[in-house]
């Protein structure tokens, strides 16, 4: 699994490359709804700043908006091209070591990427990225996550269908199941989506209000309005 997490990976940061260097002056002025304050070479600087600290083992606070701000901020007077030439580097160096990662880990590489793919589509106009190699790694750790959220929360049950994958979540009461399409669920749980969004999800008859508060994992939280309008 991990070695196909690494191809996931490396299939989506060529994408991000191949998009983000046709993108010309946008890529450097252009606002990125999901990720309020960015560019797309903002989003860039991020991802490459991730790769760059695993080989540096710079990983206190990982995860944490200091710490990725530090990531956007060292890379803030080089070109766009200047930024995905040390991606690849950096990149292709993370991807070898993905393969002795923990699981959960090289799937949440991926998971950060693909999130960051569709960021910068949404901010480019562009069609969202065809990566079907990367939904399934990218939904397990998404889906793990909000499933320890629900029960940590007391949550009922619930059972997550999502193309041929299904994770459950243990709870009190009447079991619900909620039946969403990879992008879409993945969008949902990365704080890219609003609770009117999440509530018309097809839910199965279900109320949706109990399972709310668990699709706020760590830094990410429910959107207030709608990425695009």
């Amino acid at each position: 699994m991990t070695t196909e997490a690494a191809a996931a990976y490396r299939e989506s940061r060529e994408r991000i490359g191949k998009i983000v260097r046709g993108a010309g002056s946008a890529a450097d002025g252009a606002e990125v709804p999901a990720c309020p304050g960015w560019t797309p070479k903002d989003v860039v600087s991020h991802l490459t700043g991730v790769c760059a600290d695993i080989l540096a083992g710079r990983l206190d606070g990982v995860g944490t908006d200091a710490w990725t701000a530090v990531q956007v901020e060292e890379r803030r007077s080089r070109t766009v091209d200047e930024i995905l030439h040390e991606w690849d580097d950096v990149g292709t160096q993370v991807e070898g070591l993905m393969t002795s990662f923990p699981e959960w880990a090289a799937n949440q590489m991926v998971f950060d990427v693909l999130s960051h793919e569709h960021d910068l589509a949404d901010a480019l106009r562009l069609p969202a990225p065809d990566a079907p190699q990367a939904e399934g790694p990218a939904l397990d750790f998404a889906v793990n996550a909000f499933v320890a959220r629900a029960e940590s929360l007391h949550a009922p049950a619930l059972t997550v269908v999502s193309g041929e994958r299904k994770w459950s979540a243990k709870g009190e009461g009447p079991e619900a199941t909620l039946t969403a399409a990879p992008l879409e669920l993945i969008r949902c749980l990365t704080g890219r989506r609003t609770a009117d969004q999440i509530r018309a999800l097809d839910w199965g008859g279900a109320d949706a209000r109990p399972w709310l508060p668990a699709f706020e994992i760590g830094h990410f939280k429910i959107r207030d309005s709608p990425i695009v309008p």
